[in-house]
């Protein structure tokens, strides 16, 4: 008898403090849920693979008000400057390094070849309207190799494909941009043998 009393009180005794300790779980969870609920999430590791398109900006847009340069000083060539929209919102400043052209007489096939540096100026969008990670402007350096290939490149060149890719250069990011790491994929978009625009594939991760 005293051996089924006692076991009798242990179960008590294990009934209480289970249901004690899931009250108290009870009430932190709840607590915890209208907490989430009350304020934005900051400080969470995010990822965004993302769409969007970038185009030649419009007149008085993307001017490098900033007075960007490259690494010998200069400025940024104008002609490949592009205006960002959809997740990346902003300007994208250019300064090549290096190119390369070469044309075979024979097929009538040429590639185009350049390589340099960038500059993107701007805000990402990370999809989450419960996140402060996005808020807020930046700059962040890209390097990039961009080709393009060409047929009749004897006479008049007409372009039939064209890309580059584009890795963040980690340590450059400031505001929004910092510690941020990743990249962007560019596809010329090519009507009648030219790229009117540029729809592109974002790959970021940011703390």
């Amino acid at each position: 008898m005293e051996t089924v009393q006692t076991s009798s009180i242990t179960s008590q005794k294990w009934l209480k403090a289970t249901v004690l300790l899931l009250t108290v779980g009870m009430i932190l969870g709840v607590a915890s849920t209208a907490s989430a609920h009350g304020k934005k999430k900051k400080g969470k590791a995010i990822a965004i693979k993302t769409a969007g398109l970038a185009v030649y900006p419009g007149e008085g847009e993307c001017t490098n008000e900033e007075g960007f340069t490259g690494p010998n000083g200069e400025g940024p060539l104008t002609e490949i400057t592009l205006k960002f929209t959809g997740a990346l919102e902003g300007c994208l400043y250019a300064f090549p390094q290096s190119d390369s052209y070469e044309c075979d007489e024979e097929t009538g096939h040429a590639v185009f070849r350049e390589e340099g540096v960038e500059i993107f100026a701007g805000t990402f969008d990370d999809g989450d309207p419960n996140t402060t990670r996005d808020e807020g402007y930046g700059t962040i350096g890209t390097t990039y190799v961009y080709e393009a290939t060409f047929i009749n490149c004897t006479t008049e060149p007409i372009q039939i494909s064209g890309g580059c890719d584009h890795p963040f250069v980690f340590g450059t990011g400031t505001g929004v941009f910092e510690n941020v790491k990743g990249r962007f994929d560019i596809v010329d978009n090519i009507v009648d043998g030219v790229a009117v625009d540029f729809p592109y594939e974002l790959k970021l991760r940011a703390r």
